[in-house]
C-alpha cells in the first residue's frame, strides 16, 4: 500500500526497499499546489495507491490503474507491476 502523507513543511519524500520480487519504490513531490506521486511495483506484485484528492476529478491516474474507491481524502487505485505516475492535491 502506498499512502503519502504530505504534511505542511515537507515538499518531497522518497524511499525504496528490496523485496524477494525486486525493488519497490515510491517518491512524491509538491509542485504548484499539486502532488506528483511515482510508484514502482515489483514483478508479480500489485499495489494499492492512495492519491491525495478530495474527489475523483481531482486525481489523475495513468491508463491501466484500476479505480477501487474514493475515500474522504484519497482516491484509491490498484496497479500491477511497473512504474506508475499519479497526480493529486497537495
Amino acid at each position: 500500500m502506498v499512502r503519502p502523507d504530505a504534511r505542511t513543511g515537507v515538499n518531497w519524500a522518497r524511499t525504496s526497499i528490496r523485496t524477494v520480487r525486486g525493488p519497490a519504490a515510491v517518491s512524491w513531490s509538491r509542485i504548484e499546489g499539486r502532488l506528483r506521486l511515482t510508484v514502482r511495483v515489483p514483478v508479480g506484485s500489485t499495489a494499492d495507491v492512495h492519491v491525495p484528492a478530495g474527489g475523483r476529478s481531482a486525481a489523475d491516474a495513468p491508463q491501466g490503474a484500476e479505480l477501487l474507491r474514493t475515500d474522504p481524502d484519497f482516491v484509491v487505485y490498484r496497479v500491477p507491476h511497473g512504474t506508475w505516475e499519479f497526480t493529486g492535491q497537495a
